[in-house]
């Protein structure tokens, strides 16, 4: 009997951990993907301020796409523009064009 108890704990432990395993992943993409909303929405916050005048990609505003170490929006710099090139904010977020990025932004077409 000690033997068949031992086995239903140890089933419930890996079954516990395989839970927690995949409710740990889903979380971090969750938490990645605020973090990149909220970079967007303070630098749609900054852009909108110069009425959508200044040209997007010198917008930057602190973010790190994860897994990135050089180049725009990497550890290394910080610095993540709103637009311009498949290393930007809208880019990430997807809103490929600056058409799209300045309606995301509420800025007039």
């Amino acid at each position: 009997m000690a033997i068949e108890i031992v086995v239903v704990i140890g089933i419930g432990i890996a079954i516990m951990a395989s839970i927690l395993f995949l409710m740990g992943r889903s979380f971090g993409t969750a938490s990645n993907d605020f973090e990149l909303q909220k970079a967007l929405q303070n630098a749609c916050q900054i852009w909108s301020t110069s009425r959508c005048e200044d040209d997007a990609g010198t917008i930057k505003v602190d973010y790190v796409k994860p897994g990135r170490t050089s180049g725009s929006c990497s550890t290394q710099t910080k610095a993540c523009p709103l637009s311009g090139g498949v290393d930007s904010l809208c880019a990430y977020s997807g809103y490929s064009n600056s058409d799209t990025c300045k309606k995301r932004c509420g800025c007039p077409e």
